[in-house]
């Protein structure tokens, strides 16, 4: 719930026009976030001007989405992170660039690795 409505998007409400402002409303919600028959809703379409003068398209998804999306991402991160390749670094929680290139330089660094990558 905290991920959802302390982010900087809590104020955009989505296709149904819903935020959860007070700490009624935050209880209310979490009291429906339910795994069975549980259908996202259509997200809300809404063009951004670029600098170049042309539009982008943003989506904007339910609150409800939202924190459904947190909660699968809370269930399945740990499970990624013992399944992934100990070398990625792109996308993963607690792995920086920092991290990729300190890599880079240990396996450069040995006598038989390859000059360049």
């Amino acid at each position: 719930m905290r991920r959802v409505t302390e982010n900087h998007g809590r104020r955009t409400p989505g296709v149904d026009r819903v935020t959860w402002k007070t700490p009624e409303q935050k209880a209310t919600a979490i009291g429906r976030l339910r795994q069975r028959g549980y259908r996202p809703q259509p997200w809300r379409r809404v063009y951004v001007a670029k600098s170049n003068g042309k539009l982008r398209g943003l989506g904007i998804p339910t609150m409800r989405d939202r924190a459904m999306q947190a909660l699968y991402r809370q269930a399945l991160d740990p499970i990624a992170e013992t399944l992934a390749d100990p070398n990625s670094y792109g996308f993963r929680t607690h792995r920086a660039p920092a991290d990729a290139i300190e890599q880079c330089l240990m396996a450069l660094a040995k006598k038989a690795s390859p000059p360049w990558v």
